[in-house]
């Protein structure tokens, strides 16, 4: 069991100790080039050189012995000591001697240590992949935003690769200051920020576009201009009815409000807008897939936006006509509302909804001036406007006034009960507004005493008596009209015991109406 966990141990710690030995490795290959590179120094005479090179040797390969007992290691140490003798022996026998003068105290000079200089190596490999993503040959085939992320990324890295190169020089020997790391690690830097500046300032290479790209380019643009300046104007615009509203005076006025964005459209922005549409429509399709298909053919495969703006100024266009039609035909069914059931309305307000009626199809015709079922019921509205007016006159004309019932049971009389009706709509402010010249002029008895209301156990508490109340005002005098209510008035609240059917009213409910000449109206004192 010992053995085997000896042997665990061993085996997994097996990749830390390939990961050392390779460092170590590499380490050892870069002070054997050094040696390489200070030998042939050595041989021509640049001493200094070789003896610069040799200290960054021998910073590697104390690096590398630290990692284990390697024999490229061992190799490498052997040929740096005996090329170090050499430089050493040739840089005494080059140094002038001065007689009498006591020799100088041999100092060593500084080396790098092999743990610094992996240190530039690191941030050199870090700017190497900066400086990579710069110079890639695919550099103009990124998107515009891909680019400014690139060139933000490396300027945010330059800063990071200065402070660490500071903080490196900052650890060194002044004297080392000049050596090879830190001189190609400082180039390096400079070397991306110019990378930087330049990217900035280039403009991409300009191809030869051919002549069919180059059309499909500018109508892309010429479109997308019309897009911008055009599409709000179809705001509203679904192909629907336009026409809504509470009131009648509401429904035409946000008709006529629609009308002028239509005649807007047809008159402003569809022919602004139909030359491209149909050049697009000729040349590349009718819809954003025919669209974007032929432009992908052409090389143009992110050209996506082009199909799409097409289709919201189609439909745009498309839509006006759809809902000039279906407001018309809105306003036809408003209408017949009125016209179909005219008779349902009050004899007042029948010539009114008849007119309302005229307005709808007069503002439908404005709309769509080809709908055949529209101008058909225009030309029945004015029939039957004048039919309704004539009849009217004619009814009005023989209206007469309807005096007391004959068979009125009580209690009170009708003369007496009427005359207090008289009085009390005299007095009602509902019924005597300022400045029409309101006039009540008669009330009839129509009927017998009847219940108004009840208590919770359904027993009779109030009771009223239908009339009939005449009255006109400074209008309806000028054209010889007064108008008659069907009404009923109300008594006091009493009780069950004690029912109260007798003047004075304190109320009053509404029914029908209708007009007479007000000469048929015989005077009531």
């Amino acid at each position: 069991m010992v053995l085997g966990l000896f042997f665990g141990l061993l085996l997994g710690g097996g990749q830390a100790f390939a990961g050392d030995a390779q460092a170590a490795l590499e380490q050892a290959r870069e002070a054997s080039n050094l040696v390489r590179s200070a030998e042939r120094h050595f041989h021509s005479g640049r001493l200094e050189q070789a003896r610069d090179e040799l200290a960054q040797a021998e910073a590697l390969l104390e690096a590398a012995e630290a990692e284990g007992d390697l024999p490229q290691v061992r190799g490498a140490r052997s040929r740096f000591d005996r090329l170090n003798q050499n430089v050493q022996r040739r840089l005494e026998q080059a140094a002038p001697e001065q007689p009498g003068a006591p020799a100088a105290p041999a100092t060593a000079a500084p080396r790098m240590s092999g743990a610094q200089a992996r240190d530039y190596r690191l941030v050199d490999q870090d700017m190497r992949r900066t400086r990579d993503r710069l110079t890639t040959p695919r550099w103009w085939d990124l998107s515009q935003s891909d680019r400014d992320q690139r060139l933000a990324q490396a300027t945010t890295e330059a800063d990071e690769f200065r402070a660490r190169l500071d903080a490196l020089n900052a650890a060194l020997d002044p004297a080392l200051l000049q050596a090879d790391p830190v001189h190609n690690s400082e180039a390096g830097l400079t070397e991306i920020r110019e990378l930087i500046a330049q990217r900035r300032d280039e403009t991409e290479p300009a191809e030869e576009v051919p002549p069919a790209v180059a059309a499909a380019l500018e109508l892309k643009q010429t479109l997308l201009d019309l897009h911008q300046a055009h599409r709000g104007r179809f705001q509203g615009v679904h192909g629907n009815s336009m026409v809504h509203g509470t009131s009648i005076e509401e429904q035409l006025q946000v008709g006529r409000d629609a009308m002028a964005q239509l005649d807007a459209l047809d008159g402003e922005v569809i022919p602004a807008i139909q030359p491209t549409m149909r050049a697009i429509a000729e040349h590349y399709g009718e819809t954003a897939m025919a669209i974007n298909n032929s432009l992908h053919a052409l090389g143009l495969s992110n050209e996506h936006h082009f199909g799409s703006q097409f289709m919201d100024l189609y439909r745009g266009m498309e839509n006006t006509a759809r809902s000039r039609s279906a407001s018309a035909q809105d306003l036809v069914r408003r209408a017949s509302m009125f016209t179909d059931h005219i008779e349902s309305f009050s004899e007042e307000m029948r010539l009114r909804r008849l007119g309302e009626a005229r307005e709808m199809l007069v503002l439908g015709q404005a709309f769509d001036p080809t709908d055949p079922e529209l101008n058909q019921l225009l030309a029945q509205v004015d029939v039957q406007y004048a039919a309704m007016e004539e009849r009217i006159e004619r009814d009005i004309d023989a209206r007469q006034w309807v005096t007391d019932i004959g068979d009125f049971a009580g209690p009170g009389q009708t003369d007496e009960l009427a005359r207090a009706a008289l009085e009390f709509f005299r007095g009602a402010p509902a019924w005597n507004p300022a400045g029409r010249g309101v006039e009540v002029l008669a009330v009839s008895i129509q009927g017998q005493w009847d219940v108004a209301n009840r208590d919770l156990f359904g027993r009779p508490i109030q009771w009223r008596v239908p009339v009939h109340m005449v009255m006109t005002n400074h209008d309806m005098k000028e054209d010889n009209i007064a108008r008659v209510y069907e009404l009923s008035v109300l008594a006091r609240e009493g009780s069950p015991s004690q029912p109260v059917k007798a003047a004075p009213f304190v109320d009053y409910w509404v029914g029908n109406s209708w007009n007479m000449r007000l000469s048929n109206v015989p005077a009531q004192p």
